[in-house]
């Protein structure tokens, strides 16, 4: 039985599909975008959604804390590529209860605006 890969690995795999379906904008090269820190800081920013989701309500505040530093490492133009990754681990409607929390900015539809949907100034 091989082993499983890591929810950061899952996660990218993840978001192409996403993207290949046209739920979100982008296609399958929708991270082509990403510096080598943008993916260093997206990985960490999945697993530290992944410790918010086996975390008590402590652990989840610190988990946030986490995301925000992750997201707020990453060029203002791929942020969102972050939020729309939320679901991967959690539920669809998760991207708009926590990326105010995790930002301090309001959740938006990627490409709802001329400036990139999601992003954390």
């Amino acid at each position: 039985m091989s082993k499983p890969k890591p929810v950061c690995e899952e996660a990218a795999r993840w978001i192409r599909t996403q993207a290949e379906l046209g739920r979100i904008p982008g296609g399958k090269s929708v991270l082509a975008p990403f510096t080598g820190q943008d993916y260093a800081a997206f990985k960490t920013f999945m697993h530290a959604m992944e410790l918010y989701t086996y975390s008590d309500p402590a652990g989840k505040q610190q988990a946030i804390i986490c995301m925000r530093h992750a997201v707020l490492a990453m060029q203002p133009k791929v942020r969102w590529i972050a939020c729309e990754t939320i679901p991967q681990q959690t539920d669809w409607d998760d991207r708009q209860k926590l990326w105010p929390i995790i930002t301090g900015e309001s959740y938006r539809t990627p490409g709802s605006s001329s400036a990139e949907a999601g992003g954390a100034a």
